[in-house]
């Protein structure tokens, strides 16, 4: 289990954005898989929730530096769209301790789903093959997923894909 966590930092920290808007990605314009995680709350919440809105899913984890560099652009992004039809949630592939104690120093705004390990399966359900994180999904108001990034998500990309979708 170690060693697959130590792949996994090596895979997050030496990404760099791709994205994989082309047949390559299985998951690509196909129909959102469907789950029920429960948030920072221990709330239960499903994607369900969101369908009718564009919704940026974003893949994270407590203890990847690329992860935690893009959660103010996405706070920034969820200020400036909530009222919009624009719903931001986060996946933490983490335990609900580490992310209570990361929420304490680096707030996130916007809904955060706690996965633990588990959602390491979630994600490859979303096109992730190889657990880079971080992962971020779009997904249209008809519940396809449009648009995946892997690793960490530039202004740029991110508002042409909203001014695109939304």
């Amino acid at each position: 289990m170690r060693i697959i966590l130590c792949l996994i930092v090596c895979i997050c920290l030496n990404t760099q954005t791709v994205f994989a808007n082309s047949s390559q990605n299985t998951a690509l314009n196909k129909q959102a898989p469907s789950f029920i995680l429960s948030d920072i709350n221990r709330e239960k919440r499903s994607i369900k929730e969101w369908k009718g809105n564009l919704i940026i899913l974003n893949f994270w984890a407590t203890w990847c530096l690329p992860c935690k560099e893009e959660i103010p652009l996405l706070n920034e992004f969820h200020k400036q769209y909530k009222d919009q039809d624009l719903s931001i949630v986060g996946i933490a592939v983490d335990h609900w301790a580490a992310v209570k104690k990361f929420n304490k120093h680096i707030p996130i705004d916007y809904v955060n789903l706690i996965g633990n390990i588990d959602s390491t399966l979630l994600v490859k359900r979303y096109g992730n093959k190889t657990g880079a994180l971080p992962y971020t999904v779009i997904i249209e108001p008809s519940g396809k997923i449009v648009s995946i990034a892997s690793g960490q998500l530039t202004r740029q990309y991110l508002k042409k894909t909203i001014q695109k979708h939304l």
